[in-house]
């Protein structure tokens, strides 16, 4: 995080909050960004194995991350489940969360996150 006013970059790591800890592991980066419903939410990538792929949201009250879910990790199909190597883009639509995961050639995803 930039601050203006100290002109100083700060480091955003903070404690985790996810229902499965096992998972907290597998996200080696992070790729897109939006804001909704006034908080920053950030999707994992390079999640090993694939179909790890978290979605974070920061909030500055609890001052930590809390995970929204791995939306390919509950879904009923395998490759499905599988596919997700990680959140590619991240947009909000008619107030809904909405992630573009690459997966493998012909298995991308849109999921959709409602409030």
């Amino acid at each position: 995080m930039w601050d203006p006013k100290d002109e100083t970059w700060y480091n955003l790591s903070l404690p985790v909050s996810c229902p499965a800890d096992s998972i907290l592991p597998h996200q080696s980066s992070f790729n897109a960004s939006t804001f909704w419903d006034g908080h920053l939410v950030i999707s994992g990538g390079g999640a090993e194995p694939a179909g790890n792929v978290g979605i974070w949201c920061l909030s500055d009250a609890d001052e930590r991350w809390t995970c929204l879910g791995y939306p390919s990790v509950s879904h009923t199909d395998a490759m499905a489940r599988a596919a997700d190597a990680y959140g590619y883009s991240m947009t909000v639509f008619e107030e809904n969360l909405m992630v573009g995961c690459k997966g493998t050639p012909g298995n991308a995803h849109l999921w959709r996150c409602r409030r």
